[in-house]
């Protein structure tokens, strides 16, 4: 009997002895963790987009990572969502770009596409 309760309080006390450290060791990471410096500030003021003309690049595809693809339900278009800052609209056929869609830009991560649907029938873009 003396032999079965030592073994349980050691189990026990194994137990007890990890969770202990795992909640030191979230708790640790959870509070040295950096926060980003694009996303510190003052988070009770609207941004302001630039009010002046920017210069752009317009190639023939995307010049950063592709993050999202989506296409109609007939496989007629795609459409892609890049950190480029753009969507693209492409013809599955051919190949070819037929429409370059920009969202308000700014500077850091304002204005890039991370998420993109396309309407079943091709003629509605959803951009995120």
């Amino acid at each position: 009997m003396n032999g079965r309760r030592f073994k349980f309080c050691t189990l026990h006390y194994r137990l007890r002895v990890l969770a202990i450290l795992s909640i030191g060791f979230l708790v640790l990471f959870g509070c040295v963790s950096r926060v980003p410096p694009e996303l510190v500030g003052d988070s009770t003021q609207a941004y302001v987009f630039p009010s002046a003309p920017q210069l752009r690049l317009n190639p023939a595809m995307h010049t950063a990572k592709i993050h999202r693809v989506d296409i109609d339900k007939r496989e007629r278009f795609a459409v892609t969502a890049s950190d480029d800052k753009s969507v693209l609209v492409w013809d599955l056929d051919s190949g070819q770009m037929l429409k370059r869609l920009r969202l308000p830009a700014a500077e850091v991560k304002i204005g890039k596409a991370y998420a993109v649907a396309m309407s079943p029938d091709g003629e509605q873009i959803a951009v995120g």
